[in-house]
């Protein structure tokens, strides 16, 4: 097969496993990327994971990592607490 059949079959799988998202996105964009590599050589590992390493995409991570983390239990648990250390009627005993 011609790399650009490969190409094309590879996206034409991404696709559709991002429209029915049967299995994660991330592991999606992974297997596309590896089996451009492992299959005919259509891409070289350094050409095919060049994007993950943008620092647009890593300050887009972090921007999702930092907003995760603003609503999950974690912080409630930590603002309770201190709410709770900081109460008045703590300080009166």
């Amino acid at each position: 097969m011609s790399p650009s059949t490969i190409t094309l079959l590879f996206l034409l799988f991404a696709v559709i496993m991002f429209v029915l998202e049967k299995i994660p996105l991330g592991v999606t964009s992974m297997i596309v990327c590896i089996g451009l590599v492992v299959t005919g050589g259509v891409l070289d590992v350094k050409t095919a994971f060049a994007g993950f390493i943008d620092s647009n995409v890593i300050l887009f991570v972090a921007m999702f990592i930092v907003g995760g983390v603003r609503y999950s239990k974690l912080v409630w648990r930590i603002k309770s607490e201190e709410l709770l250390r900081n109460s008045p009627r703590q300080k009166e005993c």
